[in-house]
């Protein structure tokens, strides 16, 4: 298995269409694994949590079915560590501090989003949404 961290400064690199149409991608997938999360709580599996999420008009277009399906892995790992059903996304700390009126509402909502988990699968020979071109030239090529 690779894992892939891309600096921060990644986006640099991109046009200002590109990097709204990426957040875009990456606030759906967070609303996809809380809303997932909190099913999971309430019991149930992830077949139901996926017909849920076509039929309540969660998603905007901008995950399409792997993205879903990764995010409800990703909310399927958190509720696997913790069944208690008390996460506080982003943390208890920036959770504190928005309480407090530290941070705003917009700055805490960037802060406590997830990065993007996409998997990979043995059919698809690695991952289906990224491909790693090159390393050494620092390209990763996403296609959606």
């Amino acid at each position: 298995m690779i894992t892939v961290k891309l600096p921060t400064n990644f986006i640099e690199n991109l046009s200002n269409d590109n990097i709204l149409y990426v957040n875009n991608i990456i606030r759906e997938f967070n609303s996809i694994v809380r809303f997932s999360y909190n099913r999971f709580v309430e019991g149930l599996n992830e077949k139901s949590i996926r017909n849920l999420i076509k039929t309540k008009g969660i998603l905007n277009n901008y995950c399409d079915s792997w993205f879903t399906q990764c995010a409800i892995k990703e909310a399927s790992a958190s509720f696997e560590k913790d069944k208690t059903g008390k996460i506080i996304f982003g943390s208890k700390k920036l959770f504190k501090k928005r309480a407090e009126g530290k941070i705003t509402k917009e700055e805490f909502n960037r802060k406590r989003l997830l990065p993007l988990t996409i998997q990979g699968e043995a059919p698809q020979l690695g991952n289906r949404k990224f491909q790693l071109d090159n390393i050494e030239n620092n390209q990763i090529i996403f296609q959606n």
